[in-house]
């Protein structure tokens, strides 16, 4: 029976992986089923992507010396092609806030909230939202929800975080490090958690290709995307450049101009099919960020990538760990050792980890546990 669900996540996050894995999620929920993103306007999405580009904000900022007038016309030509992307790609439900958000529970069967970072109590904060407060409870689930980090574990907020997660029957987790958090939150449902693949993993290379009408370029090139500012990746995306005699196309998550060298083409104001056609088309993709090696092992791509200083490296260690892919791990300005990925090996073991995730997901939303 075709069920009506609404999908909380950060869609309005103008981050390319934030956007993509809702994308991909809905997609695949709409084969069997209506799915809308709830058009949820959280303060921690809309204080940090959307009040500095207010008016105000913006004269404040130039005054103040914060941001050159050049700095903010990026910014919001990078906002209008997110925007673009959401409005074409994204099917929404009306806006709420976390004034009104509660009247959505009476227009859903269920809800799911996930992917991303939806767990991560430094990110959220105190918006309990996210944990599904305002749903009833035997409506609750999750797919492919994350920590991010540990912050939960001493977030004020933890005890009622974890009763909230306690009553999803079936909680469906992106990362291994996940199910240890919940163990140590004495979540009641933690023995039942299982981990799942991230939702750009729900859509083949084809689907990808069709669904956003992705033109196939030549390959003559290297893709260097960053989430974080790149320790040894740069050296590595240079020395690809000097031995291939590939150029190298340059692109950074939050759109960061700094210390760009002169050898690199910037793609700083694409949005979200720009980046997927640019990622799809590469000869080589080295890489900070999750989505960037997801996405790269979901298109086939050789890549390479880095962890982060900042530590919170669990979400890349699964992926590496699920592919067999720690080889390709950037360590010092030193390309990688190691042949080229081995993608008969590596779609083999992708196909097995969408599927029982797509069944998990499925059989959860019938009260079902998948074994």
């Amino acid at each position: 029976m075709e069920k009506k669900i609404g999908i909380i996540t950060f869609h309005r996050a103008h981050n390319f992986g934030a956007m993509l894995q809702a994308f991909a999620l809905q997609q695949f929920l709409s084969i069997n089923n209506e799915a809308e993103i709830l058009d949820y306007r959280s303060k921690c999405i809309e204080n940090y992507y959307y009040s500095p580009l207010r008016l105000k904000s913006m004269i404040k900022s130039v005054i103040l010396g914060r941001d050159s007038i050049s700095k903010l016309s990026l910014k919001i030509r990078r906002k209008k092609t997110f925007e673009k992307f959401q409005q074409k790609y994204l099917v929404c439900s009306q806006p709420y806030s976390s004034n009104n958000i509660s009247e959505a529970s009476k227009n859903y069967d269920l809800f799911i909230t996930g992917s991303d970072q939806v767990w991560n109590a430094s990110m959220v904060q105190d918006d309990l939202n996210y944990f599904l407060k305002f749903v009833n409870p035997e409506n609750r689930f999750s797919y492919a929800a994350s920590f991010g980090n540990n912050s939960i574990l001493t977030y004020p907020a933890k005890e009622e975080m974890t009763e909230l997660i306690s009553t999803i029957k079936i909680p469906l987790i992106r990362e291994n490090d996940g199910v240890e958090i919940l163990k140590k939150l004495n979540a009641t449902n933690y023995a039942r958690a299982k981990v799942v693949c991230d939702p750009v993993f729900l859509l083949t290379k084809c689907e990808w290709e069709e669904k956003l009408g992705l033109k196939k370029k030549s390959s003559d090139y290297i893709f260097a995307f960053f989430v974080n500012d790149p320790i040894h990746s740069l050296d590595i995306a240079k020395s690809l450049h000097e031995k291939t005699g590939l150029s190298v196309k340059y692109c950074h998550s939050y759109g960061t101009e700094k210390n760009i060298p002169d050898w690199c083409e910037k793609l700083m104001d694409i949005g979200p099919r720009k980046f997927m056609e640019t990622l799809n088309s590469a000869k080589y993709v080295v890489t900070t960020s999750f989505h960037g090696m997801a996405l790269s092992i979901r298109l086939g791509k050789q890549f390479y990538y880095e962890l982060n200083k900042n530590g919170t490296n669990s979400r890349l260690n699964t992926l590496a760990e699920i592919f067999d892919l720690h080889d390709r791990e950037i360590t010092d300005s030193n390309i990688p050792t190691c042949s080229e990925i081995d993608y008969q090996k590596v779609n083999e073991v992708l196909e097995k980890y969408s599927s029982y995730s797509k069944a998990v997901l499925l059989s959860s939303l019938e009260g079902i546990d998948y074994e």
